[in-house]
């Protein structure tokens, strides 16, 4: 899994592996571990609904399974998802499969 953050944005890229595990209901996570013995850990899974959220170093990411298996069946597709934050702004959730890997 790929991640990119870029303002108040996340794009998550899965590869073709990642992408069965959640067809599967399997989370798809990876982490970055910090000097300090800190780490940031990013989950997507299947869910009923959209969902996104972040608590104690770990951001979870929730996709229901009719938009999962539309990335799979069109190469072409992106899931994307926006909520409104507290502060105001748009938080807005990317993911979309890697053809490369």
């Amino acid at each position: 899994m790929k991640i990119r953050i870029n303002e108040n944005s996340l794009r998550v890229r899965l590869n073709k592996e990642e992408l069965e595990m959640l067809r599967k209901s399997l989370p798809v996570e990876t982490c970055l571990f910090f000097p300090d013995g800190a780490s940031l850990t990013l989950q997507v899974k299947q869910n009923d609904g959209f969902l996104c959220t972040y608590k104690e170093g770990n951001i979870s990411i929730c996709i229901p399974e009719k938009e999962i298996n539309a990335l799979k069946n069109t190469p072409q597709y992106m899931i994307a998802h926006k909520w409104s934050t507290d502060n105001k702004l748009k938080l807005s959730i990317l993911v979309e499969l890697d053809m490369m890997n």
